[in-house]
């Protein structure tokens, strides 16, 4: 029989299994704010526009619902959808509406009284001084920005570009030329360090991508320099190279010696294997070591080495972890196995950190450099739209 904990689950709410009534019902309840996460296709537009109907039966003004997509086909497919909605509920006979309603979560009792107000909906959002906004993110950002001029820091006369390739181009010969300036030996020295951990084409790649999110750059510098928090993120292991606390781990160890015995007890080949964890272990902490334990359980690209059981390996499986010893043997290995790999991806957090560094200085020279050209040429792109219409919503001032 399949354990019932192991089924999937179309519907969950806080992680508890729902039939799809119940899950529309909340999901679209005006009174409640949700997060709904699904995959695409799943119907996530058909929630939304059932939503945003329910906010409209609970004397929500149109004026005051804001939905958001990221492009124009969605935002237009989702309006078109919402109006189609609107006219159904104001053509189609009592039943039908009634069953309409129903299936976008209005509870049995409410109906009566929901009937009328649906069947008037189509006309109050037409008639409405003010349209509901049912926008992509930059066209509310720009929206939101001619609404505030004097607020929103982006000076009179500027354009908006989507054509960022040849401003990039200009701000990157330009930096160039200026990392060999006698100030900015720094920039030069964490630009030669990017080059030689990621090379010259990556290095590009993304300092260009630093530039194209300088909204949550410049959000993220708001609250003190980023790399400390990034270091406090990272804790100790952004310090020390997690390869070497497997030492300390004495549960592991025994774990690993365990294993070493086990594999001892079979062939020449399972010995050989056994010798070579065994004296990894025991010749003392150092990241060859740790490699040469490692290469024990699987190979370069993580796959588990295979433990053939041969007769003298499966008697001893069998004798010391009982009849299901050969699967447990199995089992304990590759429970082994993932912590080392564990223990491998935690020591990466110090080139993380010394990655990120290099990065955000870098990064932030060339941006200025950016923003310069930018304004030679009286134009603004999408990010700054984010940036502007962020200050907005905060009231962050961006020095």
């Amino acid at each position: 029989m399949d354990d019932p904990r192991m089924t999937p689950r179309a519907y969950e709410i806080n992680g508890t299994h729902a039939d799809a009534a119940h899950f529309v019902a909340r999901a679209c309840d005006p009174s409640r704010s949700v997060v709904v996460e699904a995959c695409a296709g799943s119907g996530k537009t058909w929630l939304l526009v059932a939503r945003v109907l329910r906010l409209l039966l609970s004397g929500t003004e149109p004026a005051a619902i804001l939905a958001i997509t990221f492009t124009r086909k969605a935002a237009q497919e989702m309006r078109e959808r919402l109006m189609q909605l609107l006219h159904e509920l104001t053509l189609k006979s009592d039943a039908e509406v009634l069953a309409l309603l129903r299936e976008r979560g209005v509870a049995e009792q409410a109906l009566p009284a929901m009937l009328p107000i649906a069947r008037g909906l189509y006309e109050r959002v037409l008639r409405s001084p003010q349209s509901l906004s049912i926008d992509t993110f930059h066209s509310w950002f720009a929206r939101l920005i001619q609404i505030a001029p004097l607020a929103s820091g982006v000076p009179h006369g500027y354009t908006l570009t989507e054509a960022t390739g040849e401003l990039l181009s200009d701000a990157y010969s330009r930096f160039m030329q200026a990392v060999n300036e006698k100030d900015n030996q720094h920039v030069k020295e964490a630009l030669i360090d990017l080059y030689s951990q990621v090379g010259d084409f990556s290095t590009r790649n993304l300092i260009n991508s630093f530039v194209a999110k300088r909204a949550e750059w410049w959000a993220s510098v708001q609250g003190g320099d980023p790399i400390v928090w990034l270091q406090e993120l990272c804790g100790a292991d952004g310090e020390v190279d997690a390869r070497l606390s497997l030492w300390t781990d004495e549960k592991l160890v025994t774990r690993i010696g365990q294993i070493a015995w086990l594999l001892g007890q079979g062939t020449a080949v399972n010995q050989e294997r056994a010798t070579s964890i065994e004296k990894a272990m025991s010749d003392g902490v150092t990241l060859e070591n740790f490699e040469t334990l490692t290469n024990e359980f699987f190979d370069g690209g993580g796959k588990f080495r295979k433990n053939r059981a041969t007769k003298n390996l499966t008697k001893a499986l069998l004798d010391n972890l009982g009849e299901d010893g050969v699967y447990a043997f199995e089992v304990e290995f590759e429970s082994v196995g993932e912590a080392l790999k564990k223990i491998l991806r935690r020591s990466m957090e110090p080139k993380v950190i010394a990655l990120n560094r290099a990065l955000f200085t870098v990064g932030a020279a060339y941006l200025e450099i950016y923003q310069a050209v930018k304004a030679e040429q009286r134009v603004f792109d999408f990010a700054d739209l984010e940036w502007q219409a962020y200050r907005l919503l905060t009231n962050e001032e961006h020095a």
